[in-house]
């Protein structure tokens, strides 16, 4: 069960980002809503294990590091205090993978 809810997550975050930034889908505050109780949720995941299906890199992780990585051209910030996730996307993004 905790494979699958963390491997949802990522998907998730992803269409929540598609949505906040698709005009008119959603209003800004609500998006900025949504987009933060999911980063939220993905840090409080990550405070259990190193990766989001657990202790091995997996899909789950690719998915969720591409989501985060749209945030930057999307112009949005990451919110202070989200350690666990601001270190586990250091560490993937840190992988020769993500270079590619």
């Amino acid at each position: 069960a905790c494979i699958d809810a963390s491997y949802e997550e990522p998907k998730r975050f992803e269409r929540l980002c598609y949505r906040a930034l698709a005009e008119g889908v959603i209003g800004e505050s609500r998006a900025a809503e949504m987009l933060g109780i999911t980063l939220r949720t993905l840090d409080q995941r990550l405070a259990e294990s190193p990766f989001l299906a657990g202790d091995g890199y997996s899909i789950a992780d690719i998915t969720a590091m591409v989501a985060v990585d749209f945030l930057r051209p999307a112009r949005i910030a990451l919110p202070a205090g989200l350690e666990h996730l601001s270190r586990w996307h250091r560490a993937v993004s840190a992988r020769p993978s993500a270079a590619a």
